[in-house]
């Protein structure tokens, strides 16, 4: 299956509004849909039953009295076993959070559904707060709840910031930014007006996140700074041997493009192409490059992280957006390459990947990346 979204009756439990996702799923809805249409529409009008933890021996049933057993009421599937004091939030609690945000009218229903069999569901509203970060480089503010029932997660509200030319996500549950999002252990009831309090004022937040991204745009960051920026959060070390030899390739191509540009203009160097290998550079910035290129992609003891060379050339030039004024070259511009890559590239399925961004370890990592970006 080439997504994680849960498939009840043939249907996907997933309702939208606005462009049809990528997977081709999911029941489209109209504006002004009920919080009851994206209910039904999502798949989410089940509740989630417990029933005690039971075994067998010599003929006797008996009870494990610590756990439960989670199952959908609607199909009667197993979800999770869990410990007694596990709290559930309901997969309707999940969009009715909503109701009093939609009835001011500041919100609009976005997305709503349930991966791996209702294991895990969510839903998205965006908010009217918008704006550019630099000139024509526009992000809008979404607020996300999203929970389990398995113990993958807590229960998440979270103001989120999508910025639209590559529908890049950011949680922005930011350094400095109290109250942009809450998490509540299920071990603790969920309560939705206590949490509305807790995530405070959607526009000082949606401010104060502005203020921090165009504060990354007056940024310059060179490539070998934004490797040294990434390498200690996704850096790992592979085969010496495979990353010696890429090297090798890298600058027997660039001795190349030199001795065959020779007595020609200098000319700018696209490094993203060069790391692809489909750029020739022109004179003496030839060499400069075949410079880069080794320093960025080995360092002294030759360890390397795919991760790490793909975000440089997405933010040297391959990224949706990279090369807009004022971003390219900035923080700002490779933050979003960061998580373009996470949000777009990253996982064995595009919901995988989905998933890891907005509640694993995607999210862990562009929280990090942002930290080390702050932080220069």
């Amino acid at each position: 299956m080439a997504h994680e979204l849960t498939i009840t009756n043939g249907a996907a439990e997933m309702a939208f509004s606005g462009e049809t996702p990528w997977h081709n799923l999911g029941q489209k809805l109209t504006k002004g849909a009920t919080l009851q249409d994206w209910t039904i529409q999502a798949g989410m009008n089940w509740t989630a039953e417990t029933a005690p933890v039971q075994f067998e021996h010599n003929g006797i049933m008996r009870a494990v009295e610590s756990q439960k057993v989670i199952y959908r009421s609607d199909t009667g599937a197993p979800l999770s076993v869990m410990g007694d004091g596990y709290k559930l939030v309901q997969p309707r609690e999940c969009l009715s959070f909503f109701q009093s945000l939609l009835d001011g009218g500041d919100f609009r229903m976005e997305t709503a559904g349930t991966m791996n069999g209702g294991r895990r569901f969510w839903a998205l509203a965006r908010n009217g707060h918008k704006g550019d970060v630099v000139k024509g480089d526009k992000s809008h503010l979404y607020l996300m709840l999203a929970t389990s029932l398995d113990g993958t997660t807590p229960t998440i509200a979270s103001f989120t910031a999508v910025r639209v030319v590559c529908a890049n996500t950011m949680a922005m549950a930011m350094r400095g930014l109290d109250g942009s999002a809450v998490r509540v252990s299920h071990r603790s009831k969920f309560d939705h007006e206590t949490v509305k309090a807790r995530l405070g004022l959607a526009g000082v937040t949606w401010e104060a996140y502005m203020n921090q991204m165009r504060g990354l745009a007056e940024k310059a960051i060179s490539l070998g700074e934004a490797r040294d920026v990434l390498r200690p959060i996704f850096g790992q070390p592979v085969n010496s041997r495979r990353t010696a030899a890429t090297i090798e390739a890298a600058a027997t191509a660039a001795d190349a493009a030199i001795l065959a540009a020779k007595g020609s203009s200098a000319a700018g160097v696209d490094l993203a192409a060069l790391l692809a290998g489909s750029h020739v550079p022109k004179g003496d910035d030839a060499a400069d490059a075949r410079d880069d290129l080794a320093r960025i992609l080995a360092g002294g003891d030759l360890r390397e992280q795919k991760s790490v060379a793909r975000i440089l050339a997405l933010y040297a030039g391959e990224g949706r957006g990279a090369d807009h004024p004022g971003v390219k070259g900035t923080a700002w511009g490779l933050l979003n390459a960061c998580t373009e890559h996470i949000d777009h590239e990253q996982g064995r399925t595009r919901d995988a990947g989905l998933s890891s961004a907005w509640f694993g370890k995607g999210a862990d990592l562009k929280s990090q990346t942002l930290d080390a970006l702050l932080a220069l």
